[in-house]
């Protein structure tokens, strides 16, 4: 099991070289595009997405 806790750039970072990098794009869009193209390669080695909800709240505690 594998669990993504991720904290977000404002705007995504990618290195020299990466067809995106220099390019405006959100952490947010990138974490998305993340999402919709790794999906299929999860699926192919056996792994499914087992929950996945929108961020609401911010919980902090020891």
């Amino acid at each position: 099991h594998m669990l993504n806790l991720v904290r977000l750039r404002e705007t995504a970072r990618y290195p020299a070289g990466h067809v995106l990098h220099g390019q405006s794009i959100t952490g947010f869009d990138a974490y998305q595009s993340y999402g919709r193209e790794s999906g299929a390669i999860f699926r192919d080695v056996g792994g499914r997405i087992a929950y996945s909800a929108a961020f609401e709240y911010t919980l902090i505690g020891p």
